[in-house]
C-alpha cells in the first residue's frame, strides 16, 4: 500500500509537470518510510502484510538475522538441540507432535511486539540475549550460537517474554542451571524457566540429579523438586540434597540413563558433606591406620564392570524396592502416571498436605519423607558388602578379618577359596539376629559357621572373666535359638575343627536347600 502511495504521488507530480522536485521528493519519502518500516514494535493490521522473513526477522540484531539466513546452519544447530543422553527420547518427533496438535501457540508469537526474552541470566556467558524464532512452523529461542526447542512461553500485558518451556536440553549452561521444575505433558519432557526464580543453586543441574526416567520407551516419567519443597518443615539441606543426589543417581545408572561410572557414585557415596552417610560407610579406625578411603574406591572400582556387579554390591534391590513403591512429590493437578509414595514407613508423619502456587500451577499433598528412616535401612544393609572389600584389602596385607581374631580369618579365608562359587561373607548379619551376627555367613543357602574361641568354654581374663564367660554362653544359645526359629543350620567349631569334615557338611546342607 506504501508503495502503491508513492508511485501515484511522483505520477501526480509528473502531471503538473514539478520535474525538478520529483528526483528529491522521492528519495525523502523513500528514506522516511523505510525508517518506518524497521520499527520494532508493529501494528495488529501491519502483520498480515509482511512476509514471513520480515515478520520473524525485521528487528532482530543484524548477526542474528545474517545467522537465520542461513539455512544450512540453523538446521545444524536445531539437530544439536535436539540432541539428549537419553536414547529414547526423540526430541524432534515430540516437538513436531505437540506444534501438530497445538496449532494455535503461533498466534501470539505473530503478535509480540518483542520477542528477546526479557531475563539476561538465561543467556550463557558472554552470549545473553536469547531471542524467539520460528522454523518450520516450529518455535525455538535462539543466541547465535545454540538453539533449544520449546513449546510454550509466558509474557506479560506488554507482550515481552517473561519464560518459556524448553523440551529437554543436556548442556551445562544458565538455561539448565535456572530450571524450575520438570514437567511433562502426555510424552514430552519439558523444564518451565520462569523469571525471578527464588532459589537456582537448589535446582542446579536438575536434569543429571533429580529426574527419574523409566524403562518405558512411551511414557517419561518426572520427578519434580522445587525450591518449596518441604523436609520437616525446613528445606532441603545441603546434606540431604546430597543424600538424594547419591540415591537417585545410583538409580538412574541402574536403570542405564546413565552410563555406568563407578568413581563418580563413589564419590557421591564417600562424599564429606554427608556426615550421616559417612557415620556408616567410613572405614573402621583399625583399617584406617592400614590404608585409606581411596584403596577400597580403587578395589571396589575394579570389581563392578558391569550393572549386575552394580546391582549386587549397592544392594540395588533395596532401592528400586523404595523408588517402585513411592515418589518424592505427587501432584494431583498434572495427568501423569507417577510413583505414589505410601509407605508409612518412611514418613515423618503419615501425610503432610498443604497447597503452595506458583504461577499457573497448584501442587497438593506435598508428602514430607523421612529421608533418614530410609538412608539408615539402606546403608546398613550396604555396609556389609563394603565391609567385605575392606576385609579383602586386609587379608592381602597380613591382618586379621574386622572384628574377628587370627583363627576365625583363617578360616574364613579358607572357606571362601573353598566356595568361590557362593556368597560367603565375614561377619554376616541377618536382619532376625539383631545385633548379633554371625562370624562367617552364607546369605544365599542361610547357613552360618561359628568359630568358639576358649573363651566361649573357659573363663579368660581378657574377656572378661567368669562374667564375661557367662555373657558368652548367654549370646550363644540366644544365636543358636534364633538360628533354629529362622531355619539357619548353624555349624559351629573350635581349635579342633577338621576342614574336610566342615566343608563335606556345608556342602550337603547346601543341597539339601537347593
Amino acid at each position: 500500500m506504501k508503495e502503491v502511495l508513492i508511485i501515484g504521488l511522483v505520477l501526480f507530480l509528473f502531471v503538473y509537470e514539478r520535474g525538478k522536485y520529483i528526483v528529491l521528493l522521492y528519495n525523502y519519502l523513500k528514506k522516511v518510510l523505510s525508517k518506518s518500516s524497521n520499527r520494532s514494535i508493529l501494528e495488529d493490521s501491519d502483520i498480515n502484510n509482511l512476509s514471513q522473513k520480515e515478520l520473524n526477522y525485521q528487528h532482530y540484531p543484524k548477526n542474528i538475522q545474517d545467522k537465520l539466513n542461513d539455512k544450512e546452519l540453523i538446521s545444524k544447530l536445531i539437530d544439536e538441540g535436539y540432541k539428549t543422553e537419553f536414547d529414547f527420547i526423540n526430541l524432534k518427533e515430540l516437538h513436531q507432535k505437540y506444534f501438530n496438535e497445538n496449532p494455535d501457540s503461533f498466534e501470539m508469537f505473530d503478535k509480540l511486539k518483542l520477542r528477546k526474552i526479557n531475563y539476561e541470566d538465561f543467556g550463557e556467558k558472554d552470549k545473553p540475549e536469547y531471542w524467539l524464532i520460528k522454523f518450520d512452523e516450529l518455535l525455538f529461542i535462539f543466541n547465535g550460537y545454540s538453539i533449544y526447542p520449546i513449546i510454550q512461553f509466558y509474557y506479560s500485558q506488554e507482550n515481552d517474554i517473561r519464560g518459556f518451556d524448553i523440551l529437554y536440553v543436556p548442556k551445562e549452561d544458565k538455561i539448565t542451571s535456572n530450571i524450575k521444575f520438570i514437567d511433562c505433558h502426555s510424552s514430552p519432557i519439558y523444564l518451565s524457566i520462569i523469571r525471578k526464580i527464588s532459589d537456582p543453586i537448589v535446582l542446579k543441574n536438575l536434569i543429571d540429579r533429580y529426574s527419574f526416567l523409566l524403562q518405558s520407551n512411551i511414557n517419561v516419567y518426572y520427578f519434580i523438586l522445587k525450591s518449596r519443597l518441604k523436609f520437616k518443615d525446613k528445606l532441603l539441606t545441603l546434606e540431604e540434597k546430597n543424600e538424594l543426589n547419591f540415591f537417585v543417581y545410583l538409580y538412574l545408572t541402574y536403570k542405564g540413563v546413565l552410563s555406568l561410572n563407578v568413581e563418580k557414585l563413589l564419590d557421591k557415596l564417600f562424599n564429606r558433606e554427608i556426615k550421616g552417610f559417612q557415620e556408616i560407610v567410613k572405614i573402621t579406625n583399625t583399617s584406617d591406620k592400614i590404608f585409606s578411603q581411596t584403596d577400597i574406591c580403587n578395589l571396589i572400582t575394579q570389581k563392578i564392570k558391569n550393572i549386575q556387579d552394580l546391582t549386587d554390591f549397592f544392594k540395588i534391590a533395596i532401592l528400586e524396592d523404595f523408588l517402585n513403591s513411592n515418589s518424592l512429590f505427587e501432584s494431583r493437578s498434572l495427568k501423569t502416571d507417577i510413583y505414589k509414595l505410601d509407605l508409612d514407613f518412611y514418613y515423618e508423619s503419615s501425610i503432610s498436605s498443604y497447597q503452595t502456587k506458583f504461577k499457573d500451577y497448584n501442587f497438593e499433598k506435598n508428602y514430607r519423607i523421612n529421608l533418614k528412616k530410609f538412608k539408615v535401612n539402606y546403608l546398613q544393609n550396604f555396609r556389609e558388602n563394603l565391609r567385605n572389600f575392606e576385609n579383602q584389602i586386609r587379608i592381602e596385607k597380613g591382618y586379621n578379618l574386622i572384628g574377628t581374631f587370627t583363627n576365625e580369618t583363617i578360616l574364613f579365608q579358607k572357606l571362601k577359596n573353598y566356595f568361590s562359587e557362593y556368597q560367603v561373607v565375614s561377619q554376616g548379619s541377618p536382619k532376625w539376629l539383631g545385633l548379633q551376627k554371625l562370624d562367617i555367613y552364607f546369605p544365599e543357602y542361610n547357613i552360618g559357621i561359628e568359630y568358639h574361641g576358649e573363651q566361649h568354654f573357659i573363663p579368660v581374663e581378657y574377656f572378661g572373666g567368669e562374667e564375661g564367660l557367662k555373657k558368652n554362653i548367654e549370646r550363644d544359645e540366644r544365636k543358636l535359638r534364633l538360628c533354629i526359629e529362622n531355619d539357619c543350620k548353624l555349624f559351629v567349631v573350635d581349635k579342633n575343627y577338621n576342614f574336610e569334615d566342615l566343608c563335606k557338611n556345608i556342602i550337603q546342607e547346601i543341597n539339601n536347600r537347593i
